[in-house]
């Protein structure tokens, strides 16, 4: 069944109802090293001779009594296990060893997933799940870096006819000074709606630092749209299009006042999301990444999550994986 018309009763039947049949859901999605003849061999070295035997699924018994899916070295005598985490960063959650240390099954660990996705509170996964907040915490995090992960991968927004937004946004209400900490948003819109935004969390608001994060984001040449400020009195000089709103934020008349009501009123809306003792947000700049994925896939979540956790984790990390374990049959010593 396909994510994008996968409703919630038939993720719990179709994939987390079962360890195996989560590992085999995954492996489906490329997610997962393994699969009918292609767990590749072990690679345990000892005196010098690599051990070559051909890794087999297994099911291994957990100190808390559950049983989770392995990999086991079929030749007698070896029997080394493989985690089956190995191929993908993300299920990994090692400790300081390099061991994996979660304790939560890869079934487990989806559910956690597919409710972030669908924008589950963390007060509500852990009165539906049982998970401590602080594990729920941590791996909606995890979820996020994916998102940071992506956002080192953006392009330039905006371009000739294009319009992009940037207004400047209070952190906290409540202070009132020019050293933040400030968030600068940039909105990209088509004509009906706001398809892209971008938070950035600034210490300071001045043109030495706004002019060059705005030509880092923004392609020369866009129309632009400010509210009156003098920070922004450049844009036209290095190469943009600068409007400015007639009105002020408070203002009422002009189109380009209510367009920037709209967006503060958007940024007040999230702003709600971050507020700790709420909501968690432990870490700032990992939500506003999060913000902008969301803003990027605004259809069809759990399915766009799974795609990009493949890209940033599993290409690099599954040809090398695949690289150390498919050892050439040539240098393959017998197992008979």
């Amino acid at each position: 069944m396909e994510e994008d018309s996968m409703r919630q009763v038939d993720f719990y039947r179709e994939v987390v109802c079962s360890e195996e049949r989560c590992v085999a859901y995954l492996r489906g999605k490329g997610l997962l090293l393994g699969g009918e003849g292609e767990n590749g061999f072990c690679t345990r070295e000892k005196e010098g001779v690599v051990c070559g035997g051909r890794l087999k699924d297994y099911m291994r018994k957990t100190r808390k009594g559950a049983y989770s899916k392995s990999l086991r070295c079929s030749k007698k005598g070896c029997q080394t296990y493989v985690s089956i985490r190995r191929s993908n960063r993300f299920f990994t959650y090692t400790d300081l060893n390099g061991r994996c240390s979660s304790s939560l099954s890869i079934a487990q660990i989806m559910e956690l997933v597919w409710m972030w996705a669908h924008s589950y509170s963390p007060n509500l996964v852990v009165d539906l799940t049982g998970r401590t907040r602080s594990t729920v915490l941590a791996w909606y995090n995890l979820c996020r870096e994916v998102c940071d992960l992506m956002f080192q991968l953006r392009e330039r927004m905006g371009g000739e006819g294009e319009v992009v937004e940037v207004l400047d946004h209070f952190y906290n209400d409540k202070r009132r000074e020019e050293n933040g900490p400030w968030i600068l948003g940039i909105y990209s819109k088509s004509p009906s709606k706001v398809v892209e935004t971008r938070f950035f969390l600034l210490e300071r608001k001045d043109e030495a630092t706004l002019l060059p994060l705005i030509q880092e984001e923004v392609h020369l040449g866009t129309t632009l749209h400010t509210h009156n400020t003098p920070l922004y009195r450049k844009l036209n000089e290095i190469g943009y299009i600068h409007e400015i709103g007639r009105g002020s934020r408070s203002g009422t008349d002009g189109e380009m006042s209510k367009r920037t009501k709209t967006l503060d009123r958007l940024w007040a809306a999230l702003r709600g999301k971050f507020e700790p003792r709420s909501n968690g947000a432990n870490n700032l700049k990992l939500q506003l990444r999060e913000e902008w994925w969301r803003s990027k896939n605004p259809n069809h979540i759990f399915a766009s999550f799974l795609n990009d956790m493949k890209t940033v984790y599993c290409k690099d990390e599954y040809d090398e994986c695949v690289s150390s374990l498919l050892t050439p049959s040539s240098q393959i010593p017998s197992t008979s």
